[in-house]
């Protein structure tokens, strides 16, 4: 353990999900939102169901939100992909001037994702969204 840590009395890895099953995350992070007390009305998040290519630049990510899934990209909502592995995800989001343009990529494992046919959009709160954000995946392995 860093000194960084111990002198903040952080445990090393304590803020990481270790869930093996996509209902069981959807769980979770419900529960977590419902903790952390009542609902402010924040932006839309949308999660792209199926797998997409991260080669993809900003202007494919637009072509996708546009043409694809028939949606605005300048309506303000935030709209994220998965890569095909499961380990990476990025987000797009309109600010009212420009497009703001994030990833996250989990250090282990993948992250759980809605099941859907490719296209299909699922939305989640945005408490929801910073919940995920905020904790790294880890594989759950089984004990032999």
């Amino acid at each position: 353990m860093s000194d960084r840590n111990k002198s903040r009395g952080v445990r090393r890895g304590s803020h990481r999900i270790v869930e093996g099953e996509a209902e069981a995350w959807k769980e979770k992070l419900t529960q977590a939102t419902r903790a952390s007390g009542p609902k402010k009305r924040g932006k839309r998040v949308r999660l792209v169901c199926g797998d997409t290519s991260m080669y993809n630049g900003l202007d494919g990510f637009i072509a996708i939100i546009r043409y694809t899934l028939r949606y605005d990209p300048y309506d303000g909502s935030v709209y994220v992909f998965r890569d095909s592995p499961g380990s990476m995800l990025k987000y797009i989001e309109w600010d009212g001037q420009s497009f703001l343009q994030g990833k996250r990529r989990a250090q282990s494992g993948t992250y759980p994702w809605p099941p859907g046919e490719p296209g299909g959009v699922m939305e989640i709160s945005e408490k929801e969204f910073e919940y995920l954000l905020s904790r790294s995946i880890v594989p759950f392995k089984e004990k032999k």
